[in-house]
């Protein structure tokens, strides 16, 4: 990606430098087109996916006619929605840059500078837009923003209390806005610097081996280090990033430490990760990254959602969500035929479901974690809603992933154990549950134990009467993906084995713990009240 470096003003004599930190998601001539479509649409470019496409075209190319379509949306919406402010600063700070749009950039920054003034309290978000509003572009009061901010952090910085607020996307977002700011040197201030390394830090939890950002909340999938890395060489990235375990995964090894390993838990967000390995390649043995979603995020029923990366591939995925200015067809559309498109609204209320999510359908959004541990420990969550309680216990294992679910449902409802895979993978039943593969070869078994329930029919997009088997792409293009699990009536006590390794054997549910042998291992899980209590390992 090449620098976009404007200069924006000064504050004491010194010039600032804007070079935005925003992530690529497709090739360049695929850009430019895009790009150049929404600008034939006379002055449409007021959405959120436009302005970031034009941003993007206009960082692959040095095109004005990008950017100035970009600000003349921005100015043409002037949104006071939290992530929007992020945005419209950095487009505000590039016009700035170019003596064309000097004014129609200083009339945006006037808007940014003047949010929290017109909202009750203010947020992080529009005290991050107000500060880069001052600092970048010399509008407003430096000192009363970065006050401002100060509060807004006050008390948020705790590891396990990090704000998720605006999913995944939002805590990019504070960090483009933390480092542009921290980068002008302008402030003589010692707050900005802890917050990028803490977002940095958080960052590196929740980047996959494959260099995407794990989707939480209803955000669609962010890539992060491996699309940099196409036009950038890990020393330049060095320059941008502070924390050595965010450099080491946007560089995938190039530079710095490893990321940390173990759980890593934001109690405050109902988010856990768990790590194992380095980035692909870098280290043999298993490496992977599981992401636990206790709790409902945004508009999205993904509470108990779990998603899970191994050995360089995707094996259970998030559903993210659409970009709400695609090309859809017609409103009335029918039900779609393999590979078209639903209409909006459907494809809206089915994302923003529990069935399009790994977990059990009708989970309440008041889940909370109650139990965690390290790798090779457990994560327990609590829900309940109007049907009854629920609860998910998973622990992680390396090329093992168990979930144990309770749900205390009455024997009229229907309840659904749902797993999601991407359709570059085949799913198919097998024995007791379902095997994925790829070119032919098995790489996951899943298998259940316990009140089994009735196994569905792998579905992807267009096989059924339902949206069952859709998902999103990066940039929230809706494709195909795999939709399997179970059925169950009633009050049910389950566990699910995920294994790599090779199919389980002598698999057992009872007496308080689960159990089963795979890849020459004999491993136990003892069930307590809670959930799994315990994790054993041992030669078969």
């Amino acid at each position: 990606m090449g620098d976009v470096t404007g200069t924006g003003g000064t504050r004491g004599g010194a010039a600032v430098r804007f070079v935005p930190l925003r992530p690529l998601a497709a090739a360049p001539g695929g850009v430019l087109d895009a790009a150049d479509a929404v600008i034939g649409r006379a002055g449409d470019a007021g959405s959120a996916a436009d302005l970031d496409l034009l941003m993007e075209a206009h960082e692959r190319s040095g095109g004005a006619a990008y950017l100035e379509a970009a600000l003349r949306g921005a100015l043409a919406v002037r949104s006071t929605e939290p992530a929007d402010r992020y945005r419209d600063a950095f487009v505000a700070a590039a016009g700035r840059g170019v003596a064309s749009l000097a004014g129609p950039a200083a009339e945006l920054a006037e808007h940014l500078a003047a949010l929290p003034q017109q909202t009750a309290g203010g947020s992080i978000e529009e005290a991050c837009a107000s500060l880069a509003a001052a600092v970048l572009l010399d509008v407003g009061d430096a000192d009363a923003a970065l006050g401002g901010l100060r509060s807004g952090l006050a008390g948020r910085l705790d590891v396990v209390r990090f704000p998720f607020d605006g999913g995944v996307a939002g805590v990019v977002a504070l960090h483009r806005v933390a480092a542009a700011i921290e980068r002008t040197g302008l402030l003589g201030d010692g707050d900005l610097g802890p917050v990028r390394l803490r977002v940095e830090e958080a960052l590196a939890w929740l980047i996959a081996p494959d260099g995407d950002l794990v989707p939480i909340g209803g955000t669609a999938p962010v890539p992060m280090g491996t699309a940099w890395l196409r036009t950038q060489r890990p020393k330049s990235l060095a320059q941008r990033f502070s924390h050595p375990a965010l450099l080491h995964a946007v560089t995938r090894g190039a530079l710095g430490l490893a990321p940390g390993r173990g759980w890593r838990v934001w109690r405050g967000a109902g988010l856990g990760v768990a790590r194992l390995g380095g980035p692909a390649g870098e280290a043999a043995g298993p490496s992977g990254q599981v992401t636990f979603a206790a709790g409902g995020s945004g508009r999205h029923d993904d509470a108990l959602s779990v998603t899970w990366h191994q050995d360089g591939r995707w094996l259970l995925t998030d559903a993210g969500r659409r970009s709400g200015d695609l090309a859809y067809p017609p409103a009335d559309t029918p039900l779609p035929r393999r590979g078209e498109w639903p209409a909006p609204e459907r494809m809206d209320a089915y994302l923003a479901s529990a069935v399009a999510h790994t977990t059990l359908s009708g989970a309440g959004e008041d889940s909370r974690l109650v139990r965690w541990g390290e790798c090779g420990g457990v994560l327990t969550a609590d829900g309940a809603d109007g049907s009854g309680r629920r609860r998910r216990s998973i622990a992680y294992g390396g090329d093992w992933l168990v979930l144990v679910d309770e749900a205390a449902a009455p024997r009229t409802e229907a309840v659904v154990r749902s797993f999601h895979a991407p359709a570059d993978l085949l799913v198919q039943r097998a024995g007791r549950g379902f095997v994925m593969s790829a070119a032919g070869e098995p790489v996951c078994w899943v298998t259940s134990v316990g009140d089994r329930g009735r196994a569905l029919r792998p579905v992807t997009a267009g096989t059924g009467r339902t949206l069952r088997g859709w998902s999103t792409a990066p940039g929230g293009r809706p494709v195909p993906a795999w939709d399997f699990g179970w059925h169950h009536r009633g009050p049910f006590r389950a566990a699910t084995l995920l294994t790599t390794s090779g199919p389980p054997s002598d698999r057992a549910f009872g007496d308080g713990a689960v159990s089963w042998s795979a890849g020459g291992r004999r491993i136990t899980l003892t069930l307590d009240e809670v959930g799994i209590g315990a994790v054993r390992e041992e030669p078969a």
